[in-house]
């Protein structure tokens, strides 16, 4: 293959990329030998919007498998079968005790932020 002087042959790095086959030394300076001036934004364009399609596809992914997982949960619960280990009635005892013991708390909460919880000092005889 015979190259005439001052010109460099350039094979592209993938096939179909529109990368000129030779290209002359004569540039002006700043360029690169074997892009043309539009080529390298063109690959970046293109890598770009390859990124956000493998982007855009991970986060639907994501989302179809977080509602797919919440559907599930709902559904069946963490819990399949029951508590482990108890009957019913403890099961029911042991919630109805929750529900008492939450209950009395709360009420103490808001009679200490009422102030009722504690007897008045305004007057030191008291009163039955």
């Amino acid at each position: 293959m015979n190259v005439p002087l001052g010109v460099v042959s350039v094979r592209p790095k993938c096939k179909g990329a529109g990368y000129p086959a030779q290209k002359s030394l004569s540039q002006e300076p700043g360029q690169h030998i074997g892009f043309q001036e539009g080529d390298m934004m063109k690959s970046m364009k293109k890598i770009k919007s390859e990124k956000s399609e493998v982007r855009a596809f991970a986060f639907c992914l994501f989302t179809f498998a977080s509602v797919l997982c919440s559907l599930i949960f709902m559904l069946c619960g963490c819990g399949l079968g029951g508590p482990p280990g108890e009957t019913v009635k403890e099961a029911d005892r042991k919630h109805k005790r929750n529900l008492r013991v939450n209950r009395q708390e709360m009420v103490a909460d808001m009679e200490k932020v009422l102030l009722i919880d504690k007897p008045s000092r305004l007057n030191d005889k008291r009163i039955p």
